[in-house]
């Protein structure tokens, strides 16, 4: 039954009324005399009408129900709503429902993909790069709760059972486990490296993409599909001679792992080097580690860029865990930012955390105040002002000679997050404001930039009349910017310097 605000009755169409009673008990039908009139001004008679029982929630009503010819849908019109009353707050949304022959029916052509198996990504191996003169490190076993021991000979026998790891009787390499409890209860074994091989591996510098990197690739997408990759690194296979470096020990014995481990220092670079190269032709496809965020300037569009991206993930043997997909939605959350048509926006789950922060009364503490902020800088107008404050705290706390009492959450800190950011395109207007105090009136933010200005210019009076400080600003804006406004002309508003210039960024 469809809920319709513009239908003055309830009515049923004498083909679902057969098909909901058929041949059992049907309700008392009456001869009715209303005359209905649709949307386009059709006459339509109602032929009958009867009483049923309607139960919502706890409470039961007895209705007027009319039935009309034709086999058309079923509406929930106002004279129910008068009676029946609706929890409004938890209807957010009619979204028409997809007929399978679309997105079911192309999910279906690659059953292999949503496998409840591990995958293995085809032509692949990772290597870990060990310094020449590098010592063997060997590592006793940490003890194991008593409450987990059983969980975590579990998942041992299991990831044995997969290939991932096979017992050994010697190795010169070892770390310890970690056991880490997650969400559902199960257990993930992580080896903790950095007791070993992470001291003395070069690290793998494959660049991770940054927010305005994956956005930039999502310009004009109106619906999104997430897909998230089942125990990812496990997917990627271990080269041979990396093998006996990846040792952990255990209160069963020393166990070598065949694919790529959680906990490697390397490990984040390898697997987005991987992803990147599987999908490096797809303009409209963005990877970040495990998750694949797809999307399109129309709903078929958006269609053939997912079959293309499903048809890449079945040839290169990786799998997914459908439970955790999303399909053509409207809006996704990614990398704590919330994607929709109209661009990035804070997650009210993270706006909630940095309004209800309480003051730090720590080192700790307050780093991690200082991050969270950093985090959504993009959307905190004068955020320099804000963290130029904290990091003065922070150093007088590390001198020993600070206090954490007299600290509390500034007042733009409570409502910086409010604001969200327009979607940028390569349409907009290339005009920014680098103005020292405020943003200049009529433009549409995409993106807020601060810096902090060094510690001798901070006794300055009259800082924004000061010239110098304006070409600073200019100077260091263009840079900040230079993402955004690469090869096209930047025009500055600052008083002091209106000059028209192209700047060639090789970003």
């Amino acid at each position: 039954m469809e809920i319709d605000t513009g239908a003055a009755v309830s009515l049923m169409s004498e083909a679902a009324f057969c098909n909901m009673w058929g041949n059992s008990e049907q309700p008392s039908l009456r001869w009715s005399p209303i005359q209905l009139t649709a949307y386009c001004s059709e006459s339509i008679q109602a032929r009958w009408s009867c009483d049923v029982t309607v139960t919502y929630g706890n409470n039961t009503y007895e209705l007027q129900l009319l039935i009309i010819p034709g086999d058309g849908p079923t509406l929930h019109g106002r004279n129910w709503l008068d009676v029946v009353k609706l929890n409004w707050e938890h209807i957010h949304r009619l979204q028409a429902s997809k007929p399978p022959t679309v997105l079911q029916h192309l999910l279906a052509r690659y059953p292999d993909v949503f496998k409840d198996e591990l995958g293995t990504l085809k032509g692949f191996t990772a290597k870990l790069n060990i310094e020449k003169d590098a010592k063997p490190i060997f590592s006793k076993a940490h003890p194991v709760p008593f409450a987990l021991q059983e969980k975590v000979d579990a998942e041992l026998a299991r990831l044995e059972k997969l290939g991932i790891i096979e017992s050994v009787q010697y190795s010169n390499w070892a770390a310890p486990v970690v056991p880490v409890v997650k969400a559902d209860k199960s257990i993930r074994l992580c080896g903790d490296y950095k007791m070993s091989i992470n001291k003395c591996s070069t690290l793998d510098k494959y660049p991770i993409p940054r927010i305005d990197d994956l956005s930039a690739k999502l310009s004009g997408g109106q619906s999104f599909t997430k897909l998230d990759m089942r125990s990812a690194d496990l997917q990627v296979v271990l080269h041979e001679d990396s093998k006996g470096y990846l040792i952990i020990n255990t209160h069963r014995g020393l166990y070598r792992y065949n694919r790529l481990s959680f906990g490697v220092k390397s490990a984040p670079g390898i697997y987005q080097s991987c992803m990147d190269s599987l999908f490096a032709a797809e303009p409209h496809v963005v990877v970040y580690q495990d998750d694949i965020l797809v999307t399109g300037r129309s709903e078929l569009h958006h269609r053939d860029n997912l079959e293309r991206v499903l048809r890449i993930i079945s040839d290169s043997g990786v799998r997914l865990r459908r439970d955790k997909c999303e399909f053509m939605v409207p809006s996704v959350t990614y990398l704590g930012h919330r994607i929709d048509a109209e661009g990035l926006h804070p997650t009210e789950e993270n706006i909630r955390a940095i309004k209800d922060a309480p003051a730090p009364t720590n080192n700790s503490e307050l780093k991690a105040n200082i991050g969270m902020l950093q985090y959504y800088s993009r959307y905190l107008p004068n955020i320099a002002t804000m963290l130029g404050l904290l990091n003065c705290l922070l150093k007088k706390a590390s001198a020993g000679n600070g206090t954490f009492q007299r600290h509390q959450p500034s007042r733009n800190q409570k409502t910086c997050c409010s604001l969200q950011m327009c979607e940028f395109t390569t349409t907009h207007t290339k005009t920014c404001s680098c103005r020292l105090m405020r943003v200049s009136t009529g433009l549409v933010p995409f993106c807020h930039t601060s810096c902090q200005i060094a510690q001798r210019d901070q006794s300055h009076s009259h800082l924004v009349h000061c010239p110098q400080l304006r070409r600073t600003t200019v100077s260091w804006t263009k840079k900040d910017l230079a993402f955004y406004l690469e090869l096209r002309h930047f025009t500055s508003t600052s008083s002091v310097d209106i000059s028209r210039f192209t700047w060639t960024t090789n970003h």
